[in-house]
């Protein structure tokens, strides 16, 4: 049936996730990664896209190949990070996988404005989506809502 619900839908933090739906007739499909890079790569990943400082991230979505995006190793496999908080990353990076082949036609502007009033600085449709499920960004260390992710530095 296409009808836009998701078709399936998993995720362990263990191994990763994956996400599969229809929009028109078009495949929308996630699989996310949870063990192919830590934190401080995908923050050098991001810079050389022009996203961010170069700072550890906890996940980044490319553009370029949104189909695959990444949990940090270093996060996914830390049992001092929540499951909630895990969680909360993976669905962040579901939606900007998402949001980037759905073919948003303005994937930031709109969103950082949202974002801000959570005091939220990251432009993105996942942290929108991801305030929008949770209130918030999860925080990996607490499981707490608010503005921080809490990543261990």
């Amino acid at each position: 049936m296409d009808d836009g619900r998701s078709l399936t839908f998993s995720f362990d933090r263990s191994v990763g996730g994956s996400f599969f739906g229809l929009k028109g007739g078009q495949q929308i499909i996630s699989r996310t990664e949870t063990n192919a890079y830590d934190s401080i790569a995908l923050g050098q990943m991001l810079k050389t896209i022009g996203v961010g400082d170069g700072g550890p991230n906890s996940g980044a979505t490319f553009n370029y190949y949104p189909q695959r995006n990444y949990i940090a190793r270093n996060v996914a496999s830390d049992p001092g990070y929540t499951d909630i908080g895990v969680f909360g990353v993976f669905t962040h990076e579901l939606a900007n996988s998402v949001g980037e082949q759905y073919a948003l036609t303005d994937p930031f502007s709109g969103y950082a404005k949202q974002n801000a009033k959570y005091g939220i600085v990251d432009p993105d449709v996942g942290a929108a989506f991801e305030t929008c499920v949770f209130g918030g960004l999860v925080g990996l260390q607490t499981g707490r809502v608010g503005s921080a992710r809490e990543l261990k530095p």
